[in-house]
């Protein structure tokens, strides 16, 4: 039997990740080797994958664990509100065409690439390869200057070198 409190995680879940949105877009990790994005489409009813290196056949046990993993989190929220959340369990995983990384660690911004742009049926814009390492670039500079970063020290080092880089 379920405790309360993993009956209560699985809520929390269910009501704040899975079902507050039409689309819930999961990065997924494939045997700490290689990352994808899984879509559950709530409108569709299906799980979506898009995945930049990889076929479905050879990630689709794990896009499945996944699946069930999410029905389970239904399942104990339909014990407490009855019958509100779908059974996911069944739900198809489809792959949909994606652009194809060229190397072999790229995969995380290909997700971020698909976490921008994927709109539940299609690109909203163009990515390849290249968009991909010019992105590499600016992505750290946009973590290291974001707002959200406390750390004015490395910050303010990033503006010297780049100051003197200038010079």
């Amino acid at each position: 039997m379920d405790s309360a409190l993993s009956k209560a995680g699985a809520v929390n879940r269910v009501t704040k990740e899975y079902t507050v949105r039409d689309k819930t877009y999961i990065a997924l990790n494939i045997d700490n080797a290689h990352w994808m994005t899984v879509v559950m489409h709530m409108i569709k009813q299906e799980f979506q994958v898009l995945d930049s290196l990889y076929p479905l056949d050879l990630t689709e046990k794990t896009v499945k664990a996944l699946r069930m993993a999410i029905a389970h989190d239904m399942h104990l929220a339909n014990l407490i509100t009855p019958e509100k959340y779908p059974d996911v369990s069944k739900w198809p995983i489809n792959e949909y065409d994606m652009p194809q990384q060229e190397d072999g660690n790229s995969c995380g911004l290909f997700v971020t690439e698909c976490l921008e742009h994927w709109d539940g049926d299609r690109m909203t814009r163009h990515f390849s390869q290249a968009t991909v390492d010019a992105r590499r670039r600016r992505f750290v500079a946009e973590l290291i200057m974001s707002p959200l970063n406390t750390m004015e020290c490395v910050k303010n080092k990033i503006r010297e070198i780049a100051r003197k880089r200038r010079a």
